[in-house]
C-alpha cells in the first residue's frame, strides 16, 4: 500500500504540473505512472500474461516459466504504446521540458530494471533452491523498486507546479 501511495502522489503531482503549465509532456508522464499504478495494483500484465502464455503455449526456457514470457510480452506492448505518447510529447517540448523528461526517463529505466530484470533474475534464482540467494534477490528487486519510486516521487515533488518550467530542479544525466 505504501508503494501505491507513492505512485499515486507521482500521478497527482504530474497532473497538477500539467494543469498549472499545460505542458503536454507532464500529461504523458502522468499517463505512464498511472499505468504503472494500475498495472501493479490490478496485476494487468500477470493476468493477460497468463492468458497469452496459455493461448500461444509458451514453454519454459532460460530458467523462466512460460507465463513469464507472456508477462514480458504484455508489458512490452503496453509500455510501447505509452512510449509513443512520450516520444511525441518529447519532440514537441522545449529544452527545459526535455531535460525533465530525460531525468524521468533515466529514473523510469532504473525502475524498469528493478521491476523487470531483477524480477526475472529472482524467478531464475528460485531454481537453485538456495534460500539465502533467493532472499537477496527478492530484497534487491523489491528494495530497488521502493528506493527508485521514492527517488522519482522526490524528483517530481521538487518540480513544484507553481514555478515556471525553467526553474525546475537541476538533476541532469546529459
Amino acid at each position: 500500500m505504501f508503494q501505491y501511495t507513492k505512485v499515486s502522489w507521482i500521478v497527482i503531482t504530474l497532473f497538477l504540473c500539467w494543469i498549472k503549465t499545460r505542458a503536454f509532456f507532464y500529461f504523458s508522464w502522468m499517463i505512464l505512472f498511472l499505468y504503472v499504478l494500475l498495472d501493479d495494483s490490478l496485476e494487468i500484465h500477470e493476468g493477460f500474461g497468463l492468458d497469452i502464455a496459455i493461448y500461444f503455449n509458451f514453454q519454459p526456457a532460460y530458467g523462466l516459466r512460460g507465463v513469464d514470457f507472456g508477462e514480458i510480452l504484455v508489458s512490452l506492448i503496453s509500455y510501447s504504446v505509452i512510449f509513443v505518447l512520450l516520444a511525441i510529447s518529447y519532440f514537441r517540448s522545449k529544452p527545459e521540458e526535455r531535460r525533465i523528461s530525460n531525468n524521468l526517463a533515466f529514473l523510469f529505466a532504473a525502475l524498469a530494471f528493478c521491476g523487470l530484470v531483477l524480477d526475472m533474475v529472482d524467478i531464475m534464482v528460485l531454481k537453485f533452491e538456495n534460500r539465502l540467494l533467493s532472499l537477496y534477490s527478492q530484497i534487491a528487486e523489491d528494495g530497488g523498486e521502493m528506493v527508485v519510486i521514492s527517488v522519482i516521487l522526490y524528483y517530481v515533488l521538487s518540480l513544484n507546479p507553481k514555478r515556471e518550467i525553467n526553474t525546475a530542479p537541476t538533476m541532469s544525466i546529459n
